[in-house]
């Protein structure tokens, strides 16, 4: 099972993410949910993980400055961004961490699905 931490500032969709997506069937296991990029950051530094699902604007370090630390710390790990925002620094921003996707609130359960196939896909060719 691969590790993946869901970082989202709202509670209601942090957790219909974390308990009502069949994860274990893609072989993804929900090792944290946290609403902040500081609280997902430090359980990075204590657990490893495989993948990230964080929202972009969140209180205290938004889904951007996480994905960067991510980067610095651990290249290897897949990030998903999960936001609201259409705005194009953002998606920018996103091509420049080299993300695995970015996908736009409220997501199409299919488009959750395949990117996490595609992702799943790469972690078993490495």
């Amino acid at each position: 099972m691969y590790q993946l931490l869901i970082v989202e500032d709202e509670q209601s969709i942090g957790d219909g993410l974390a308990y009502l997506f069949p994860w274990k069937e893609l072989r993804f296991e929900v090792a944290g949910v946290f609403d902040s990029g500081i609280q997902a950051l430090a359980f990075a530094q204590a657990h490893p993980v495989d993948a990230v699902l964080t929202d972009i604007m969140m209180p205290q370090m938004n889904g951007i400055d996480l994905a960067h630390e991510l980067r610095r710390l651990y290249p290897e790990v897949e990030i998903v961004f999960l936001t609201g925002y259409r705005d194009f620094s953002f998606a920018h921003e996103a091509i420049q961490l080299h993300v695995s996707n970015y996908l736009l609130k409220p997501v199409k359960y299919e488009e959750l699905v395949s990117t996490f196939v595609e992702i799943r896909d790469r972690l078993d060719s490495v």
